[in-house]
């Protein structure tokens, strides 16, 4: 087959590129990458045809995967999915979905693909190495239509993408220590927990291309960004260190609105105890039902003269304007929100769209920072859940995590644990 790269030998006679689309293709794509294997990879030129290149099936000869890793690793790569790619490619990927979705532009790859690997993955989904039984050829017919369907769109990431995609990898490669028996107890007709687990950890997914670009977490029938605080179940979830550690922001929404307004809160008072001051009401739990209320279900009347939930409306009423005029907006991240893609659009809901996206925005850069003062650490990042962020500590290394959360821009609190469910 002409489009088969199967020994080292052809390497060196390949037309010369220095840019190209690439699809890795492992041995089954239900497993996790973080545990997966590479069988193909396709590699797709801007100036010439098609390649795969040949590492484990039954159809070929194998190339060793370092060579060819190291061949890759020197040219500029762009892929549908950057994050899932750095699991096997290193280098600085570009992710095309990404680029793509802040411009406002979906694709269906599930078009691409043949009828005859939709048909292998609903008999034999189960089996870890499902690629290497599928023809090359449907391989190549599947990677051939996802360029074709993306190459309109390949751009280079934007520095805001390239430290979405670096932080989230980063977290997710860490993977969770689990109890195996809490896990058997909570989960024990979990079908497959071989997607995702291995060595005793739990390895989780974050998902980039939502609506809003804050990213879910559902993964092999587990949603780690929803799991059951009531039942015991975070009990599973336990430090592979000494403890865990996690804080969360303080009074997050309020004073992530007041950075987008314009309205200064002071960072060392609880914001709720500031919002009480501009409304005189002492009790503190009715101020944040008030907030919320008013934040997420319209400026109520009498607080439109009150200072933040003023200036909240007035922000309000712009973005709404901006996007029935326009029919789009575009955040702070570079994100851009068409007006036909919101169901039932309303002024509360294009605002919470636009704080859902620039909490994660603001997010991506503190944990962006956070990885940098952690590198030369023990203790590692292992779970974000959009306004708390989990980290596996080694005990001797408390006191300088909470001087690196000191430094972040949004107060924090932080709660110790010997695993996930009493943390305190």
């Amino acid at each position: 087959m002409f489009y088969l790269i199967e020994k080292e030998s052809q390497l060196p006679f390949l037309p010369p590129f220095d840019k190209c689309f690439v699809h890795v293709i492992s041995n089954n794509y239900n497993y996790h990458p973080a545990i997966s294997e590479v069988s193909l990879v396709y590699v797709k030129p801007f100036n010439d045809k098609g390649y795969i290149f040949c590492i484990k099936h039954n159809e070929s000869l194998g190339l060793k995967w370092q060579p060819l890793k190291k061949f890759l690793s020197e040219k500029e790569l762009y892929a549908i999915d950057a994050k899932y790619t750095k699991y096997f490619l290193s280098g600085n990927i570009n992710d095309i979905t990404l680029s793509s979705i802040a411009k406002g532009v979906k694709f269906d790859f599930g078009k691409c693909e043949p009828i005859i690997i939709s048909n292998f993955y609903r008999i034999y989904n189960l089996l870890k190495n499902i690629n290497e039984l599928i023809p090359i050829s449907k391989h190549y017919e599947y990677c051939e239509a996802l360029y074709e369907l993306v190459k309109p769109h390949i751009a280079k990431n934007t520095d805001y993408v390239n430290k979405q995609i670096d932080v989230f990898f980063k977290i997710e490669r860490e993977g969770i220590k689990l109890d195996k028996e809490c896990f058997i107890k909570y989960h024990e007709n979990h079908p497959t927990p071989h997607f995702s687990i291995k060595q005793g950890r739990a390895y989780t997914n974050y998902n980039l291309y939502t609506l809003t670009g804050r990213p879910s977490n559902s993964f092999n029938n587990i949603n780690y960004a929803a799991l059951n605080k009531e039942n015991g179940e975070r009990e599973c979830f336990a430090p592979g260190n000494d403890l865990f550690m996690e804080f969360d922001f303080n009074g997050y929404h309020p004073r992530l609105l007041g950075n987008i307004i314009g309205y200064k809160f002071d960072y060392d008072t609880n914001v709720y105890t500031q919002i009480a001051q501009l409304l005189n009401e002492p009790d503190i739990s009715k101020v944040k039902e008030i907030t919320f209320q008013n934040l997420y279900g319209g400026i109520r009347k009498e607080f439109k003269n009150k200072p933040f939930f003023r200036e909240v409306d007035m922000f309000t009423d712009s973005l709404w304007d901006e996007i029935q005029h326009q029919g789009h907006f575009t955040t702070p991240s570079g994100k851009t929100f068409h007006l036909k893609d919101i169901e039932n659009p309303t002024p509360q809901k294009i605002l919470n769209y636009y704080i859902q996206n620039f909490e994660t925005s603001q997010n991506v850069e503190q944990l962006h920072a956070l990885f940098s003062e952690f590198r030369p650490l023990k203790s590692r990042i292992v779970l974000y859940t959009y306004d708390s962020v989990l980290i596996d500590a080694s005990r001797e290394e408390t006191q300088k995590i909470n001087e690196i959360i000191a430094k972040l821009k949004y107060p924090t609190r932080v709660k110790t644990g010997t695993n996930y469910n009493n943390l305190k």
